[in-house]
């Protein structure tokens, strides 16, 4: 959702390639937020095979609630580490999912 929110009215196509996950994978994902009412897919008025996703109401709604819980999750860490620290720990969160990515 945020990364609709990112890019509003780009294609599933290029959700999918900055998400790095395959198109059919998107899809599903897209499926189940749409039934849940958190994302739209308009018909672009220039491509009529295309559709621009963007977030509902609800959608961002729902996305501003769920910052704000991560953002209390987060504090401790962001309040124990220096930014220095919190640097670190995000490269070394990226190489071990990147290494698991791999197996």
């Amino acid at each position: 959702m945020s990364l609709i929110a990112q890019n509003p009215g780009s294609s599933q196509k290029e959700l999918a390639d900055k998400a790095g996950i395959t198109g059919p994978g998107l899809v599903s994902l897209v499926d189940e937020l749409e039934r849940q009412g958190l994302v739209r897919r308009d018909r672009s008025t220039t491509d009529r095979r295309r559709n621009m996703l963007v977030l509902t109401e609800k959608g961002e709604q729902t996305l501003s609630e769920m910052f704000k819980v991560v953002s209390q999750i987060e504090a401790p860490i962001r309040d124990e580490l220096s930014p220095k620290e919190l640097e670190q720990l995000i490269g070394l969160i990226d190489r071990v999912l990147k290494a698991l990515g791999e197996n």
